[in-house]
């Protein structure tokens, strides 16, 4: 229903019931267009509001540049569940993500070690990766992640290590991604035998 535009009234003018109609019932009534709890109404012309329906649970409020709409949350978490064996002074990859808690739009495959930019969903991304390394008697030695796009390192994090302590390696970065662009996590330690990196953890979550 479009709302019609308020009358100037001159002094001594009596409304007809028209015009009360117009003025006051349909105006109203184009104000308030929503039928259910959380319900929102936008503008889609000068003078005429449309409802748009309360979204899934979950879901984001997006717009196309003309009408706004609901839609998921492009977004994945995965980890190895387990232990993975790094050499003393050896960068490495991260070889596998065996489990998902969730892929929204294919963003992993299978158990690779790595989460790729899904065709059309460039743009702003969060990523965060993590995971410990198994403690070791020695103290002062290097622990280090790098978080990678491409051949890029777009965050990093060194620690030193403390005398039979695990030693836990967090990073996080926002970060402009494209269709394409494959993000994997390094890890490297000086300990001087081969340690285990435990239970590492990747998440991207498109933000524009």
């Amino acid at each position: 229903m479009a709302k019609t535009t308020y009358k100037t009234w001159a002094d001594n003018t009596i409304p007809t019931a028209a015009e009360f109609n117009e003025q006051i019932r349909d105006n109203g009534n184009a104000i308030w267009v929503g039928t259910t709890a959380g319900d929102m109404d936008y503008y889609n012309s000068a003078t005429t509001k449309a409802r748009l329906a309360i979204g899934a649970e979950g879901t984001v409020l997006q717009s196309n540049g003309t009408t706004p709409f609901w839609a998921d949350a492009e977004t994945a978490s995965v980890y190895y569940n387990g232990a993975q064996s790094i050499g003393n002074n050896s960068l490495t990859a991260i070889a596998s993500f065996n489990t998902e808690y969730f892929d929204t739009d294919g963003f992993h495959t299978g158990t690779d070690g790595n989460i790729t930019i899904p065709a059309t969903f460039g743009g702003y991304y969060f990523i965060w990766a993590g995971g410990y390394f198994s403690s070791h008697a020695t103290a002062n030695k290097l622990r280090h992640m790098e978080l990678l796009v491409g051949a890029t390192v777009v965050a990093q994090q060194d620690v030193t290590s403390v005398a039979s302590e695990i030693m836990g390696l967090y990073v996080s970065t926002l970060y402009s991604l494209s269709a394409g662009d494959v993000i994997t996590v390094k890890v490297k330690h000086t300990a001087g035998v081969s340690l285990n990196f435990n239970y590492p953890e990747l998440i991207v979550v498109r933000l524009k």
